[in-house]
């Protein structure tokens, strides 16, 4: 692939990524508005959600099919480029799946005998939700597009994987902290 090409690719996965984030953040919160639903319940289908992600992509192994045609494009130039290091950041997205996915479990499991609170949102908060998390996949794509796209051989990616996992626990970190100051002070206003 000449630059251009991957330049495209690369705009094309963005623009697909965000829109199914979107897309994903409008119907689940216009269900919730709809439908009278628990922060158990809440915590019960994103845990199944991403439970299911981890399992079928731990089951898939390292094949590069998806039901998109530009995530399969990129799986395909991803895996020849980065070759070991595409396998084991595709093993360790999915088993962190499956971890996240038991942590949301065990908080559903403690959040079930509280009271029947439901789930509501804001449109503010919820607005405030949907451009950091945006900010935050783009920003994290780009710097993770740029490093594979100009690395020259595999050996220039050996322990991407694992470096990348530390700034993505830290990051998450300081995102999870300033969505508890975002969301305290919805609840104290």
């Amino acid at each position: 692939m000449d630059i251009k090409e991957i330049g495209n690719m690369r705009v094309k996965q963005l623009l697909v990524t965000n829109v199914l984030i979107v897309l994903s953040l409008i119907v689940f919160f216009t269900l919730v508005r709809f439908v009278s639903i628990s922060f158990s319940q809440v915590s019960m289908i994103v845990a199944f959600l991403l439970a299911l992600q981890g399992i079928v992509g731990l089951l898939r192994g390292d094949t590069t099919k998806s039901l998109l045609p530009i995530y399969e494009k990129v799986a395909v130039y991803e895996k020849e480029k980065m070759g070991r290091e595409w396998y084991k950041e595709r093993k360790t997205n999915f088993i962190g799946s499956v971890l996240l996915s038991c942590l949301m479990f065990l908080q559903a499991f403690w959040n079930r005998s509280l009271p029947e609170q439901t789930f509501q949102m804001e449109n503010s908060f919820l607005a405030i939700l949907i451009f950091l998390t945006l900010a935050l996949v783009n920003i994290g794509s780009v710097i993770r597009f740029r490093k594979i796209d100009r690395s020259l051989s595999k050996t220039d990616l050996k322990g991407y994987t694992r470096k990348s996992n530390v700034i993505g626990i830290g990051v998450g970190i300081i995102f999870a902290v300033i969505m508890g100051v975002i969301t305290m002070h919805f609840i104290l206003l």
